[in-house]
């Protein structure tokens, strides 16, 4: 039989918990680092689209920490018109016929959400997607969006 020492059993355990410590240490080290990098790109990505459906109208100001559980799935900008008018910008991830994509939501007040576009989907065939029938999806997520700011 292969008998090992108490001390002996200690030492290699320990040694196996610091290995598996420091892990996970690093690992949430990295994924606080990259959080700045998520939320700049999700503004960047915000800012394509609203560009693309109606150019030099809006600015996007900071960033809106979601307390709710979609926030997964969620993020939210401030943003102001060039008249001075403020909304909020969400970005959620919409499952298309097509796939998953990224949509872009813009929310005036609690009654008057407006979907902008998708953010992967850009030209003749965002016209082609936006420009027919309405998606049941996009309407299911339009009508969705004040339950994350509650």
């Amino acid at each position: 039989m292969n008998n090992i020492s108490n001390k002996k059993f200690f030492k290699n355990y320990g040694i196996f918990l610091l290995i598996l410590i420091i892990s996970f240490l690093v690992l949430i080290y990295m994924v606080y680092l990259s959080k700045g990098f998520w939320k700049d790109n999700l503004k960047n990505s915000i800012e394509t689209v609203l560009e693309e459906k109606q150019p030099g109208e809006w600015i996007i100001n900071d960033y809106i920490d979601i307390k709710n559980p979609m926030t997964t799935n969620a993020a939210a900008y401030n943003i102001v018109n060039k008249n001075g008018t403020e909304a909020k910008a969400v970005i959620l991830r919409v499952i298309t016929f097509y796939g998953p994509a990224s949509g872009v939501y813009i929310m005036h007040d609690e009654n008057n959400i407006e979907f902008a576009g998708f953010c992967s989907i850009h030209g003749r065939i965002a016209n082609q997607i936006n420009g027919g029938s309405k998606d049941i999806r996009v309407e299911y997520w339009a009508k969705r969006i004040p339950e994350l700011f509650e």
